[in-house]
């Protein structure tokens, strides 16, 4: 079974793969928590400040991906009516969301982005991430099932979120 530091070096990993194979400088992994996505990763290349805690309101292809448990992609989020002002300094371009599924529940979603004009996001590309998210949702959700017995009867995303935390912990973000 993974132990805490195991699970948050596993979803670093994951978001710094997901990083390279989608040839994304901005990558993070959001957990639900109550009625936000909580950052619990993030790619190297990440702006630190971007690290916040989106309701629905505030990242809209974000929660479109975790409701409709698909992914969104956007080929010039410049172009995009509904852009988040905190991203207009970096020039975000390229966007993907892809849910992240355990059991049968959507835990969270991997948000990635490019900042170069043009470059949209590949099948090959999308395949590839969608199958190393379908690892993860595995690892989690197995994680789950033998947290379980010992946690109570705690909602699953919940216990997915304190044990990439660290239970009771305080998520580091920001919310915006």
């Amino acid at each position: 079974m993974l132990n805490r530091h195991d699970l948050t070096d596993l979803l670093q990993y994951i978001v710094d793969s997901a990083s390279a194979i989608m040839d994304s400088p901005f990558a993070e992994i959001l957990l639900k928590q109550g009625d936000k996505l909580v950052v619990c990763a993030v790619a190297q290349d990440t702006e630190p400040k971007l690290w916040d805690a989106p309701g629905p309101d505030d990242a809209q292809l974000t929660w479109r991906a975790f409701t409709t448990r698909q992914p969104v992609f956007l080929d010039d989020y410049q172009q995009w009516p509904g852009k988040r002002k905190v991203f207009n300094e970096i020039g975000l371009r390229a966007v993907a969301e892809l849910p992240i599924i355990a059991g049968n529940d959507c835990i969270g979603v991997l948000s990635m982005a490019r900042i170069t004009p043009n470059y949209p996001y590949m099948p090959e590309q999308v395949e590839s991430c969608t199958i190393l998210l379908q690892f993860v949702g595995l690892v989690l959700d197995n994680d789950v099932r033998a947290r379980a017995p010992r946690l109570g009867d705690a909602p699953p995303q919940l216990l997915v979120h304190e044990h990439a935390l660290g239970v009771g912990a305080a998520p580091d973000v920001v919310v915006v």
